[in-house]
């Protein structure tokens, strides 16, 4: 009967853990989340055929202009600062400096890897 009593508070016990972890993960994404026009400006590219990547908020989307291609970005689940195109082809993850400011971006395109730093004098 003990055996029977300790299993069942432990068990309800990790329930009631994880059940609090999940809204608290939860709530973080949702506090932490930033706002789309952090994202916004031109990164400039070295090893691309075009020399800048060109992020805007177009109908409350972030949309990302590269060369003659346009379209519009999703985030990827679970991540703050991590966007995908609608076919899962390009992955755009933006780092931040100390100061929690936008300045790269990489870009990871059907396995490649390529690196944007953010150009502050081009809008």
């Amino acid at each position: 009967m003990k055996k029977i009593l300790l299993s069942f508070l432990l068990a309800s016990t990790g329930l009631i853990y994880e059940a609090a972890a999940q809204s608290v993960a939860a709530s973080v994404l949702v506090t932490d989340s930033p706002r789309l026009e952090e994202f916004v400006g031109n990164f400039k590219f070295e090893d691309l055929p075009f020399e800048y990547i060109e992020f805007s908020i177009k109908e409350g989307n972030l949309y990302v202009k590269a060369g003659d291609r346009e379209g519009p970005l999703k985030p990827i689940k679970d991540t703050i600062d991590r966007f995908e195109n609608a076919d899962n082809m390009a992955k755009f993850s933006f780092l931040r400096n100390e100061e929690k400011q936008i300045v790269k971006v990489v870009l990871d395109y059907d396995g490649s890897v390529f690196e944007g730093k953010k150009d502050a004098s081009k809008k």
